[in-house]
């Protein structure tokens, strides 16, 4: 069992915790209460974070926490498009700056320069 990404998912889940305690539990209070992770062991065809808030043209974030140079199943590409299709942000997290990289990405949007 490769332990990498609950570590990395642990990592993240404090970052963002400790650095945007508010958006944490403003995503906590729209998932009724309930854990903005899935508990339990990691599903590699499940998405093993939502967050659930509208960022954007998004309903919410799925984020599935990788080792480097692991590939991709079937079933999670399968899962990853219908997730998309369903109007949500997929994205694959291979180290904690990925992680950082995509929330500010998602708070802070680049602004076009005309």
């Amino acid at each position: 069992m490769d332990l990498y990404p609950h570590l990395l998912k642990s990592a993240c889940e404090t970052w963002f915790k400790d650095n945007y305690s508010g958006l944490y539990l403003t995503a906590l209070c729209l998932a009724g209460g309930k854990q903005i992770t899935r508990p339990g062991i990691l599903n590699e065809e499940l998405p093993e974070l939502e967050l659930k808030i509208s960022v954007g043209p998004w309903k919410s974030i799925f984020v599935w926490f990788k080792s480097p140079g692991v590939v991709l199943s079937p079933k999670e590409r399968e899962c990853m498009n219908d997730l998309r299709n369903q109007g949500s942000r997929v994205m694959i997290v291979r180290h904690v700056e990925d992680f950082k990289t995509l929330i500010h990405t998602l708070l802070f949007p680049a602004k076009e320069i005309f």
